[in-house]
């Protein structure tokens, strides 16, 4: 039936092992289970960084500066989501391939930073209240 890919990003591999016949052994095999973020692409950099140039009709680019979804995906007969996957796991050394750092999916500096202005709104109102009764 008709398919639609979604682009994997498993991580990195040391430059020395970046040729084919090294690299599959990263690659899993089967049905796997992937837990990560889903990104939207990536636009190329610009300058002073190189942009990836679009492949040519047949022509299968091992190497890209950036996820362009859109460009990598020109690669494949089926269509492809317009986002992908980024695989998020805990940094071990030795465990390629390396990720990026994991997402933490908590409320971070915000929650704190929303009770600070809510106590600078409340001390603003009964300082006004405060003023204006004097006056």
């Amino acid at each position: 039936g008709n398919q639609t890919l979604l682009l994997v990003d498993l991580g990195w591999i040391p430059e020395d092992q970046r040729d084919a016949a090294s690299r599959e052994k990263y690659v899993p095999q089967g049905v796997t289970t992937v837990k990560g973020v889903l990104l939207p692409s990536s636009r190329p950099l610009g300058w002073p960084f190189p942009a990836s140039p679009t492949p040519a009709p047949g022509e299968f680019r091992e190497s890209w500066f950036g996820v362009d979804v859109h460009a990598i995906g020109n690669q494949f007969p089926e269509p492809m989501l317009p986002y992908y996957l980024e695989r998020q796991t805990p940094y071990t050394p030795g465990n390629l391939p390396y990720t990026q750092t994991i997402l933490e999916l908590d409320e971070g500096p915000h929650l704190s930073y929303a009770l600070q202005w809510f106590a600078f709104a409340l001390i603003g109102l009964i300082g006004t209240f405060f003023y204006v009764r004097k006056k």
